[in-house]
Formats: C-alpha cells, structure tokens, sequence
C-alpha cells in the first residue's frame, strides 16, 4: 500500500486593515499570500480575533497613524484610525515577543517605526524640492536596496522599481531598526529590524504588482519566515493539523497570551512614552 506525505498546514497569516473601505487593499493580499503559500485571515478593529495563533502578521496600509501624545483634535479628525493603531500595536507587540515574522506595508512601516520609539514626516514636500511626487500604483519610482540586508534576500536585487501611495514616511528611526532601501531623494522607502529574525516595513504596497517578481518575493520571504519560524518555535503548525483533526474542540486561549493583549504594547515591551513627531525631524542613524 504506498503512502503519501501529508501536506503541512498552509502558515496563518493575519492582514490587519480598517473597519470600513480596505476590502481592495485586502482583495489583492490575500490574493498574494495565497499566491505564496500562507493562509490569510483578516484582522480588523470589530474584529480583533485575540484566539487567533499567528504564523505571521502583515500590517496593511490604510489611514494615517497617531502617535502617543497627538493632540485629540487631531487624532479624531478624517484620515486617522486610533481604534486600528491600537489593535495593530497589540498585534505587533505579541509578534515581537513571540518572534513572529512580520511585514509592514506602508501605514504598516510607519506604525512599526512609531511602536519602536521613531518619529514620522507628515511633510515630504520639502524632500522633494517643493513638490509631491505623483501618486501611482503602477512601478514608477525606483530604489536602491542595502546589499546583504534582509530585504535584498527577499528581492534579489539592488534596485527595482516601487509604487507610491503615501503622504507620510519614516523620520527619525525607532530603536532597533535600520534603513534598507530609499529613493532617489533620500526619502526612506524600506526597514527592518535588526534583532527580530524578519521583520520588514516597505512604503510601497507590493501587493498592487503581482505581475513584477520582486514584490512577490516579498509575500513568498514571508511565509517562508513564517514556516520555518513555527518549525523553531517547537512545530505548532503540525500540533494546529492535530487539533484541526479533533471535532469540535475549540483552542483556548491561553493565559500568557491574553495577559500579553492585555497590557498595552508601549508600556509593555519597554519603550515608554514617545514624543510627538516633528515634521521637521529628519531621520538619524
């Protein structure tokens, strides 16, 4: 009688997006995780889905992010989601924690420098002589990647093209974390932190070009990360298949992960209050 290997359980990757309007956003990755291999779930404000275990985590992009210390007036105005920031800080605390593969796109790269006690530029006009650059989601603006870096593993080259659909970008960096790509303005186009065993912010939405390599291989990195990464935090994927084949058995959730949900990501994994970013700030090594 021949047997047949078991196909392992495709990672659970978690999109975080808004309540209201991001189903394009979510169409389009979800469409790429499939693509590479992972299973995604989406993760949003009214529903957070704390029972969820996580191979990898995606922060979407989306509204602009707060920062501790924004005045109120500011925060509640069109544009922000305080509700999101909080659910993704959470979310992306746990993964740090836990060592979670993680990629941030745009508002997501942004929300990873704030949670790291960085700073954001909510005026890039100066960077650019004066004038913003032409949103596009089409591969228009080319750039340069840091030899050796994670994301240069991930790509395969030095220097492709990106799209561009953000008014706001990293300013002055959040602990732990370096600059692997930029444009030709200097503007910061990509991070990743140094310690974390992969987790990567790029501005640009990589989901919008399945048809260019590069981003792909981004998508394909990740749930690379995220099946080796279960494999070392002792095999949970195969202990997931083994609870899937029981009837009828929810998976409850533990106590250390809701005290982790429970406290809130800032205070909780040491980074104290952060300032209020400057548009003038710019980015520091």
């Amino acid at each position: 009688m021949c047997r047949h290997a078991r196909t392992p359980p495709a990672p659970i990757v978690g999109v975080t997006g808004p309540d209201t309007s991001g189903a394009i956003a979510w169409w389009f990755t979800r469409r790429a995780v499939l693509a590479a291999g992972g299973r995604p779930v989406r993760i949003r404000p009214s529903r957070p889905r704390p029972d969820l275990t996580l191979d990898a985590l995606i922060l979407g992009g989306g509204a602009h992010v707060t920062t501790p210390g924004m005045p109120l007036s500011i925060a509640t105005k069109a544009g922000f989601d305080p509700a999101r920031d909080e659910l993704e800080l959470a979310r992306l605390h746990e993964a740090m924690h836990d060592e979670v593969p993680v990629l941030g796109i745009c508002r997501g790269a942004q929300l990873l420098n704030v949670y790291a006690g960085g700073s954001l530029l909510r005026d890039l006009a100066p960077q650019y002589g004066g004038r913003l650059p032409r949103t596009t989601a089409r591969a228009r603006r080319p750039v340069c990647v840091v030899s050796g870096s994670r994301l240069h593993a991930a790509v395969g080259c030095e220097r492709f093209p990106v799209n561009c659909l953000h008014r706001h970008a990293v300013g002055r960096l959040g602990r732990g974390l370096r600059v692997v790509a930029e444009d030709a303005a200097g503007v910061v186009q990509a991070i990743e932190h140094v310690e974390h065993p992969w987790c990567l912010g790029v501005q640009w939405h990589p989901e919008y070009l399945p048809h260019v390599g590069a981003h792909r291989s981004l998508f394909a990195a990740l749930v690379r990360a995220a099946r080796a990464g279960s494999s070392g935090r002792g095999g949970h994927l195969q202990q997931r298949d083994a609870q899937r084949a029981r009837p009828h058995d929810p998976a409850p959730v533990s106590s250390s992960h809701r005290a982790r949900h429970d406290t809130g990501p800032v205070q909780a994994s040491g980074q104290g209050n952060l300032a209020l970013d400057d548009a003038s700030e710019r980015r520091t090594g």
